[in-house]
């Protein structure tokens, strides 16, 4: 950053570093507004820049407790890419904790409960339809790939390369839909709680977490 300030991931790297392993949130922040400053002069994509900045604004929020802050910069990065899994994600999270931190028994805490995990529901779900959106772009990868690969390419290794993706892609989309479970089960949806946990379980069946989830949560006349 020295050589040259407008490197943004440099800075992101380093406001990354500031947040998540010194706690320092205030630098953390002043970085992340530097690179939304200056990206117009960013020498790679701009949008991109302004993108995980804004991301990891959220991530920022969430870890302070400004879940509504937190909220709105998720959003901000999803208007420069609305199939920003992990953006959908933290959304979520942040309603999520919104909703399960309201106190009181009124129906005015009862509605902004129920609005906050509903609002966090839609995330997740958001995110799977991300998700999703990112394997259908591996797979067509995959079969380019493939098709396309010089002949000294081994297709061997590029199937390899592409089944581990797709297993770090499983397992992520086993953690969302966990996270849809919990939610579930918060707005005391049984049903939808059940086949979130249940879902999760099959993507990744040696996870204990979600095995302890669904045999919580089975109907007493389904098998686990």
């Amino acid at each position: 950053l020295v050589l040259d300030p407008g490197i943004s991931t440099a800075r992101m790297t380093r406001a990354v570093l500031l947040y998540e392993e010194f706690a320092r949130y205030e630098d953390a922040k002043r970085e992340l507004g530097l690179i939304l400053t200056r990206a117009e002069h960013d020498p790679g994509d701009p949008d991109v820049a302004k993108k995980f900045a804004y991301y990891h604004l959220g991530q920022v929020g969430l870890v302070e407790g400004k879940l509504e802050r937190a909220a709105v910069c998720f959003t901000q990065a999803l208007n420069y890419d609305e199939h920003f899994a992990e953006a959908h994600e933290g959304q979520g999270d942040a309603y999520m904790r919104e909703g399960l931190e309201v106190r009181g028994n009124d129906s005015q805490s009862e509605a902004q409960r129920r609005e906050a995990l509903q609002n966090a529901r839609q995330s997740y779900r958001n995110a799977l339809a991300a998700q999703t959106h990112h394997e259908e772009q591996l797979h067509a990868l995959m079969r380019e790939l493939v098709t396309d690969a010089p002949s000294d390419i081994e297709e061997g290794k590029v199937l390899q390369s592409v089944k581990r993706s797709t297993r770090s892609m499983d397992r992520y989309k086993a953690e969302l839909y966990f996270k849809l479970g919990r939610v579930n089960a918060a707005l005391h949806d049984e049903g939808r709680a059940f086949e979130a946990y249940r879902a999760a379980r099959q993507i990744d069946p040696t996870n204990e977490a979600y095995r302890e989830a669904v045999k919580l949560w089975s109907p007493d006349d389904e098998e686990e």
